[in-house]
């Protein structure tokens, strides 16, 4: 028995979700049809694929191996898809963006390529630069967007565009009256890029600094300092806006360099398919328009 195209696709949602019925539902087709396909493929390749419990089902060791070739199989196919649709850019991507990026930045650019390519869809997950990077070391997303470094021997990182974070306070803070150490800041959660980026400039500029609140989204961290109770960093794109109109102030420390990088992070042996290298190239290329820095 040769091995089905909807086989691999039963297997990667079966790995993805640890659960046949979630599976089935995400693949339009009964549990049972799930089954059997599994059954199948595992037959074809006379191998068990998974440790099964009463509620889930696993990867075992032999799964964990395929797995990376049944990916790049089923890749394959969507380019023989895209081939034979009279070169139309077409398919279906997931990518993962950090927080900053995900909400000010890339509802623009998906916007636009979905305008560009109306055959293509694109999904987007949005966590922080930790969770988008295993995201795409562990198969589940083909793209991240990230705002902080990322160190795995399995990921390639590169540029995309710069970005700045501003420390900013209630339009009413008294500057003058401010020291750095003291437990006045609200900063992101750890595994945040902003955070990372925020606390190597502060100790590179060897200025003191105490947390007192930490928060996992950059709107509860601005509506926490327009309350008062601290004041925060976060990137331009995020702020900009409600300094223009007097909610908030910048503040500024002469020796300190909050610019970044935000960077694409790929996995080095990720099969990119015409859909994925069209966003890429979009994303390079094109001058995506955002409600972010000022004129």
């Amino acid at each position: 028995m040769n091995i089905t195209l909807r086989q691999i696709e039963v297997f990667l949602a079966v790995a993805n979700f640890s659960h046949v019925g979630r599976a089935a539902e995400a693949l339009n087709i009964s549990q049972s049809a799930v089954s059997m396909a599994l059954s199948q493929f595992e037959d074809t390749v006379s191998e068990k694929l998974f440790d099964r419990s009463s509620r889930k089902i696993f990867l075992n060791d032999a799964g964990k191996k395929l797995l990376p070739f049944a990916r790049k199989a089923f890749e394959a196919a969507a380019e023989v898809e895209n081939f034979r649709s009279d070169g139309k850019i077409k398919g279906r991507l997931k990518i993962g963006a950090s927080t900053t990026i995900g909400n000010y930045l890339m509802p623009f650019v998906i916007g636009g390529f979905a305008e560009k390519f109306p055959d293509t869809e694109v999904v987007m997950e949005v966590a922080n630069t930790a969770v988008i990077a295993r995201g795409v070391l562990e198969h589940e997303l083909d793209l991240g967007f990230t705002e902080g470094p990322v160190d795995e021997d399995e990921i390639t990182e590169f540029f995309w565009r710069k970005d700045r974070l501003t420390v900013f306070s209630p339009k009413s803070f008294i500057e003058e009256s401010y020291k750095p150490d003291r437990p006045v800041w609200i900063i992101r959660e750890k595994g945040s890029g902003t955070r990372e980026v925020f606390e190597a400039a502060m100790s590179k500029a060897g200025i003191g600094f105490k947390i007192k609140m930490e928060l996992g989204h950059t709107e509860a961290i601005k509506k926490a300092v327009e309350a008062g109770l601290g004041i925060g960093c976060l990137s331009e794109l995020a702020v900009s806006g409600e300094i223009s109109r007097g909610v908030f102030r910048r503040l500024y420390f002469k020796n300190a360099d909050f610019s970044r990088n935000l960077n694409i992070i790929i996995r080095k042996d990720k099969h990119l398919t015409a859909s994925m290298k069209a966003f890429i190239d979009y994303c390079l290329k094109e001058d995506i328009k955002t409600a972010g820095y000022p004129d």
